[in-house]
């Protein structure tokens, strides 16, 4: 029985505090696999505020002389939205990071409680970018 309760080479005592160190390192795993989904998400916000600029330079370098009035009444629209996206993903991004160090030592503390202020944050951000792409396709 005293096989089972200790290491091969004695590093640890109980198989208890083995699976304890298991746990602790598979939230901060799971932690940093979350940052870093957020970070991808960041990276295609800024990615899609490039593709809506490129598309601004291909709308003015194909349409006609009959639709640039109607081009440039929406123009200013097109200027501000691939900013938007620019501002989204780098918000994403520091409020991933404030989250990412506000649940390390969450993890390193073994606190059970969390908030959800970030998490509704981030989710209310999600739905700017959806009401801004409806804007966008509504033009």
């Amino acid at each position: 029985m005293t096989d089972l309760h200790q290491k091969h080479g004695g590093e640890w005592e109980h198989i208890d505090s083995y699976r304890t160190y298991l746990v602790w390192k598979n939230a901060h795993i799971t932690n940093e696999r979350k940052f870093l989904a957020w970070v991808r998400v960041s990276i295609a916000l800024v990615t899609l505020g490039f593709i809506v600029q490129r598309f601004d330079i291909f709308l003015n370098s194909m349409v006609g002389t009959n639709f640039k009035g109607r081009l440039d009444e929406v123009h200013h629209v097109y200027e501000q939205i691939p900013l938007v996206f620019f501002i989204l993903g780098a918000v994403i991004i520091a409020v991933a990071t404030v989250e990412f160090f506000v649940d390390r030592r969450r993890i390193n503390k073994s606190a059970k409680n969390t908030s959800i202020v970030l998490d509704v944050l981030i989710i209310c951000l999600l739905v700017f970018i959806v009401i801004v792409i409806g804007a966008f396709i509504a033009f």
